[in-house]
């Protein structure tokens, strides 16, 4: 399940604080790590003996999975997770293949039990049956896992950081390019969330295993200090040759595809989009159904029921506009409605609108499925009014499926209102792009607002404010870097063929986890829900890298029609032709969010432009850009 972890590796009674260090690191980062994971909190503390080295380990949990989540009546796994012979386990992610889970106990157990059998494999002392063990997951993973046997510390994030997992490391010493450890300090601290008042300490950790031993003795630091000797030095352990991960960070497409140009035979041309639209409707199928399967979505046995405030419709009522950004409302609760199964970030477009189709036919029949909308332009949005018109076409498309539209209406005002919250959330991440669209999706996570619920041919506006309580959204992230869905795309084909369009996707894939996953992992767990993205399950984009680029997009066509094409072809197949032929438009863009704050923060959009704003960083002169 979804969870907040943290790690503090510290001196363990060295000097007049050093026992402490871990406990004000808990204290520091209490609050953020129990949003992420409101249901357990545990804290485990491992003495390393004969180094002076503690290890202090938090984990909050969002049990979707195991005892407590998606099974009734079975003991919750306690975490952290403590294995054999003094082995423990922090565990953020899901498993959706790779390894064989009980889900009466959860997919964390069944990660530590191959960790420790892989740490007890002969020859097991350079790491690489570690890497081999978690190269077979299949799922989103941030983990850190101590090896007792070794005395080794492994740590790391899948190969698209799907999960947030950032690093804090001691200050070099002005002598040498080396972290220190004062007795007071940590040498090393590992969480899901950046904290404490010296924020830019933290660097986010890259996709990959890392390993550092944390028990050989005691050196000596600058000042007589001492230092677990080999924490100065992390080491970066490489995915095995021919693993799945270590295809995927490449990125490079199956021998004969890469680089190649559209056949001039109509009927090949034909023959691959069809196959390549095959193969993307399948895998995307697979990639879905593991995301909504029953005993992974925890929400439909123990969470609340859906509610749904008296009050009136219509507008940006307070009530709606503290609930939008995590305050209470106010009123009684009308008869509440079964909770959701799960909630999808909806905009219309064709990749949301694809998820939600495949969701309608792979969540528990007696689920609904929420279709969450953000606006910040009075519920009169370009997202605001394709998403209405999408879950009328998913409705038609899928008649004996309920499907509950939920419009979250908000402000500018009630966005500075959260602005702390939600720069600590988007940390590292601070551009005004950023922000922008932190603001949208970490609004949109609130799951309050007016409701509409479509089913069997009928409309049923509720009165009031409903409040979702499904734990898992569904995003459709991964779908334009694969697919050729920016206007970028269309210049580098423009500008350099095939070539130059693949080395642009593949840039696009190999940054995902500091430019997107990370950043949408902490805002979405900010509000107590798991994000999903089926689109970057591996073996939908192992199938996709099967065929050529020309066949799953045609950029000699038109916006709406040419991009993505591979998917506008499925959306057609599964009866929502409407969404098919939808024009890409960015979040911040859909819901009027950048417009509004460009013309407060800038003058206007144009002077935004002009100024390329979106990269400017916040608080910072216009001219420091990353």
């Amino acid at each position: 399940g979804m969870c907040g972890i943290v790690c503090v590796v510290s001196a363990a009674g060295l000097g007049a604080g050093g026992g402490e260090a871990g406990e004000a690191e808990l204290d520091a980062a209490s609050e953020a790590l129990r949003r992420r994971g409101p249901d357990a909190f545990g804290v485990a503390r491992v003495k390393i003996d004969g180094a002076g080295v503690a290890l202090t380990l938090a984990q909050a949990t969002l049990r979707l999975r195991g005892g407590g989540g998606g099974g009734a009546g079975l003991e919750a796994p306690s975490y952290p997770l403590a294995g054999v012979e003094g082995s423990a386990l922090l565990y953020n992610g899901e498993v959706f293949g790779g390894v064989e889970v009980d889900e009466e106990r959860g997919d964390g157990v069944a990660v530590l039990r191959a960790l420790d059998a892989a740490a007890a494999a002969p020859r097991s002392g350079d790491g690489t049956a570690i890497v081999a063990a978690l190269a077979a997951l299949r799922g989103p993973w941030a983990l850190v896992y101590y090896c007792a046997q070794s005395r080794t510390l492994y740590f790391g994030r899948d190969v698209y950081g799907r999960r947030s997992l950032q690093m804090r490391r001691p200050a070099r010493a002005a002598s040498g390019p080396r972290p220190e450890l004062g007795a007071r300090g940590p040498a090393l601290v590992l969480s899901s969330i950046a904290f404490g008042a010296e924020t830019d300490a933290w660097e986010e950790v890259p996709p990959g295993v890392y390993r550092c031993r944390v028990g050989v003795g005691l050196g000596s630091a600058a000042g007589g200090e001492r230092t677990p000797a080999d924490m100065r030095e992390l080491e970066r352990l490489e995915w095995p040759e021919g693993s799945v991960p270590r295809t995927l960070a490449a990125h490079r497409r199956a021998d004969g595809t890469a680089f190649a140009s559209a056949p001039e035979d109509v009927e090949m041309v034909v023959a691959g989009r069809k196959a390549a639209a095959g193969d993307a409707l399948e895998y995307l199928r697979r990639a879905v159904r593991a995301r909504c399967a029953r005993a992974t979505l925890g929400a439909h046995a123990h969470a609340p029921a859906s509610s749904v405030v008296a009050g009136t419709r219509g507008g940006t009522s307070e009530r709606a506009r503290l609930g939008a950004c995590g305050g209470a409302g106010s009123g009684e609760p009308s008869p509440a409605l079964p909770a959701a199964g799960v909630a999808v970030l909806f905009s219309g477009g064709v990749d949301s609108a694809l998820v939600a189709r495949l969701a309608a036919d792979e969540v528990p029949a007696e689920l609904a499925i929420e279709l969450v909308t953000v606006c910040f332009a009075g519920g009169s949005s370009p997202d605001r009014l394709s998403a209405r018109e999408g879950a009328a076409e998913l409705a038609r498309a899928c008649p004996s499926r309920e499907f509950r539209l939920v419009e979250v209406d908000s402000t500018l005002d009630a966005v500075d209102a959260a602005e702390a919250r939600l720069r600590a959330a988007l940390y590292p991440c601070r551009t005004h792009m950023d922000y922008n669209i932190g603001a949208a999706l970490w609004t949109a996570a609130s799951c309050a607002g007016a409701c509409t619920i479509y089913r069997d041919g009928a409309v049923h506006p509720l009165p009031g404010e409903y409040r979702g309580r499904a734990k898992v959204v569904l995003l459709g992230g991964g779908a334009d870097e694969q697919c050729c869905g920016y206007s970028r795309h269309r210049t580098k084909h423009r500008e350099g063929g095939p070539g130059a369009l693949e080395r642009e996707c593949a840039l696009d894939m190999q940054r995902l986890w500091s430019r997107n996953c990370g950043r949408d992992d902490r805002l979405m767990a900010d509000r107590s829900r798991e994000c999903r993205s089926p689109f970057l399950d591996e073996d939908f984009v192992c199938a996709m890298l099967a065929h050529p680029v020309w066949a799953i997009a045609d950029l000699s066509r038109p916006p709406g029609e040419g991009d993505k094409a591979c998917l506008r072809a499925i959306a057609r197949q599964l009866g929502l032709p409407k969404a098919a032929a939808r024009v890409k438009r960015a979040v911040h863009f859909g819901t009027r969010i950048a417009k509004q704050r460009n013309v407060r923060d800038f003058g206007s959009n144009k002077a935004a432009n002009k100024a390329h704003g979106g990269t400017v960083v916040i608080d910072s002169p216009v001219a420091e850009r990353v």
